[in-house]
């Protein structure tokens, strides 16, 4: 079925998300003071007709993790997820206090470091993708929660109920000092976004 996006959009896409999740790479390196090794973005389309798992897409498991979820709204709507497995999330954690916490400190801090660090992240992204294309973009409040991911990203971002379409641009990320594997979606409603990227100047091969 045709889609509307082309194959050099879609590498577009990429492109700039790559940009963006580069930046969230280098506050995350300063930030744990290690270097993290970033995957090339994927890109996926989702049919929004009620047949269609994101989750099974992209291959999630029921594993628990901790994830910090952002909605956007604005010249494109969408959300944004930022999730480690709960054992590495209490790791880099950890990691920030050089293990002077007790359990119930540690879990506070996981929340707070959580909550900024996916401001941070996810600001990046979105901020890139949203700079590049010359559009504005409002974001709420991140919230954190821990629990099956599947659920945390299954859901179609509100607002994209109605759309025919997803775009789901999809990373990971590997801290190595603790050797912690995070993961980033976003998750986008095709229309109003596909319109800004096709006023883009992308060059013929």
């Amino acid at each position: 079925m045709s889609i509307g996006i082309t194959d050099k959009e879609r590498d577009a896409i990429k492109e700039m998300a790559n940009i963006g999740a580069g930046k969230a790479a280098g506050y995350l390196n300063q930030m744990f003071e290690s270097h993290v090794a970033l995957s090339i973005p994927d890109v996926e389309f989702i049919e929004n007709d009620g047949r269609h798992d994101v989750s099974a897409m992209l291959g999630i498991t029921e594993e628990p993790c901790s994830s910090v979820t952002m909605g956007f709204t604005g010249d494109f709507t969408g959300k944004t997820v930022l999730a480690f497995k709960q054992d590495d999330a209490r790791r880099l954690a950890d990691t920030l206090v050089n293990g002077l916490s007790s359990k119930e400190e540690l879990d506070a801090l996981t929340k707070s470091a959580f909550s900024e660090m996916g401001n941070i992240v996810i600001n990046s992204v979105v901020g890139s993708i949203s700079n590049i294309l010359g559009t504005r973009v409002d974001f709420s409040i991140p919230s954190y929660t821990t629990g099956n991911l599947r659920d945390t990203v299954g859901d179609c971002p509100p607002g994209c109920e109605s759309v025919p379409l997803t775009v789901i641009v999809h990373t990971h990320f590997c801290v190595q000092k603790v050797q912690a594997q995070g993961y980033l979606f976003l998750l986008v409603e095709t229309g109003r976004f596909a319109e800004r990227l096709a006023t883009l100047a992308i060059p013929n091969d």
